[in-house]
């Protein structure tokens, strides 16, 4: 056997040397790429859920980036309904952001109670992350609910806000052999506060939309309220070309009610004046307080004819029984004009004016009546 000599064991060894140190500079760069891609993709996580994007778009961008960065098949985010019993799908995005319709349309009709499927009630009962990596686990994951999307290891990170659990972000693989490694379940937490925060923010944002269009005594659309949703009623009349009109009505000899028994009393009977009329009304009708003791409906779909029934129904339900108070029962009466939106009214404003003058013609006929507009 020939012997190595001592140069060439030095050439070896040189040339192992710098193999290891090749192999550890690749492991460096990849592990640098990787470290780069995360941060970029932290990044761009952080910016879609600070901006002004819709809550929709948002929960699509970051599900589709932490099934790329975690690597999974895909990424699903469900939440709590409010009772907390119920767990909704809000959104499904595969990690090279194709969508599978069939499997989509599937998704969406998964509502299922908190229960069905114990991994996830786990990571929000505990508030902390379960994994699920044996296919044959079906007490985490039951066969109804792996099999049909290939399961093979699943990953439930629970949505924080405010130390409870709002829901959960759902990573899955369906690759044999994958898995998840601890660094990527520690980023997924990371994506999942990112996640629970932009959904925060989404909710603050859409409670002070409500606040900012609501009467807080009467829980009716206020001036504002009625004017922002009544144009878009206005605009998709006119393009469709469909009946539409207006209600303006108010409490009869209402200042006697302050005067005599106080402006608390008063508020008692504007509050329950509003939820009669609310319950007389459809869900599409749109009612509002105008100002005072002043109210506005708009009917969409609704010819005059039927707007005059609606309001002297109106008129009769308020005016058949009175209205409990502090102060004992109290009945009061409504007075109503009526108007049609046609080719001459220009606006909102133009057809809740001319309601308006219909209503003034009722109070000078004599009160607790429905007077129609006429040029």
């Amino acid at each position: 056997a020939h012997a190595f000599s001592d140069a060439e064991e030095s050439l070896v060894i040189a040339l192992a040397t710098q193999a290891a140190i090749a192999i550890q500079n690749a492991r460096l760069f990849e592990a640098e790429q990787r470290r780069r891609e995360v941060a970029h993709a932290l990044l761009e996580i952080t910016q879609v859920a600070s901006s002004s994007l819709e809550l929709t778009q948002v929960l699509k961008h970051i599900a589709q980036r932490a099934a790329a960065i975690c690597n999974a098949s895909r990424c699903a985010i469900f939440l709590l309904n409010p009772t907390g019993e119920r767990l909704d799908p809000v959104m499904a995005q595969f990690a090279d952001g194709h969508v599978d319709s069939d499997l989509w349309a599937t998704f969406k009709t998964l509502t299922a109670p908190v229960d069905a499927i114990p991994l996830l009630q786990k990571a929000i009962r505990e508030c902390r992350p379960a994994l699920f990596d044996d296919p044959s686990r079906t007490d985490l994951v039951p066969r109804a609910w792996s099999e049909p999307f290939g399961v093979q290891k699943l990953l439930a990170v629970p949505l924080i806000s405010h130390d409870r659990a709002i829901g959960v972000m759902v990573l899955d693989i369906t690759e044999t052999g994958g898995k998840f490694t601890p660094d990527q379940i520690d980023l997924a937490v990371t994506i999942g506060g990112q996640v629970a925060a932009s959904i925060e923010n989404a909710q603050l944002y859409s409670r002070m939309q409500h606040m900012a269009i609501t009467d807080s005594l009467t829980g009716l659309y206020n001036r504002r309220g009625i004017f922002e949703l009544g144009s878009h009623e206005i605009n998709r009349a006119r393009r469709f070309d469909r009946p539409l009109a207006a209600i303006m009505f108010d409490l009869d000899h209402f200042k006697r009610i302050n005067d005599t028994h106080g402006h608390p009393i008063g508020d008692q009977v504007l509050a329950g004046l509003a939820a009669r009329c609310r319950l007389s009304l459809r869900d599409v009708d749109l009612l509002g307080r105008y100002g005072g003791e002043e109210f506005a409906v708009l009917l969409s779909e609704t010819s005059l004819s039927d707007a005059q029934r609606v309001a002297e129904r109106l008129r009769r339900r308020v005016a058949w029984a009175p209205f409990e108070t502090d102060r004992g029962p109290m009945r009061v009466t409504i007075s109503l004009g009526v108007a049609p939106l046609d080719e001459h009214c220009q606006d909102l404003t133009a057809l809740l004016e001319r309601a308006d003058q219909a209503l003034y013609a009722a109070k000078q006929a004599g009160r607790n009546q429905v007077c129609v507009w006429s040029p």
